[in-house]
């Protein structure tokens, strides 16, 4: 049961560690080229698209990494919760369109790993001392 947990844990570092790096590197990219990224999901204006963007991936870092060096678990899980929420609505109540199932079956199966993430995240919030994972 601890090896299903240390996975789960990973798991939801690794995808919360990918999740900022793309909402930055999206960021970086739309500053670069001078234009708003078209982003359906996350619930920002043009105007403020580019910098709640940057905010939300700096936030996603910063809460993961201090959950993994063990500073401050607690922010992660809000993260993690707050991430799920804004996929589920933005792709499934927002104003997003698919373009084909596929691109729906991608967007569920992403809101389904970002549901076990938050699960991982949650079990990370409760180590106990002395575990370093």
């Amino acid at each position: 049961m601890r090896f299903f947990g240390t996975l789960l844990r990973l798991y939801s570092y690794a995808f919360h560690l990918a999740l900022s790096a793309f909402l930055l590197g999206v960021a970086v990219i739309a500053v670069a080229s001078h234009r708003p990224p078209a982003l359906g999901v996350v619930p920002f204006g043009e105007d403020e698209m580019v910098s709640g963007v940057a905010i939300l991936g700096s936030i996603g870092l910063f809460s993961t990494l201090l959950a993994l060096l063990r500073v401050f678990r607690y922010l992660f899980p809000l993260w993690a919760a707050w991430a799920l929420y804004l996929m589920a609505t933005g792709w499934l109540a927002g104003p997003y369109h698919f373009d084909g199932a596929d691109a729906f079956r991608i967007g569920l199966w992403l809101i389904a790993g970002a549901a076990v993430a938050l699960l991982g995240a949650l079990s990370a919030s409760r180590l106990r001392r002395g575990r370093y994972i």
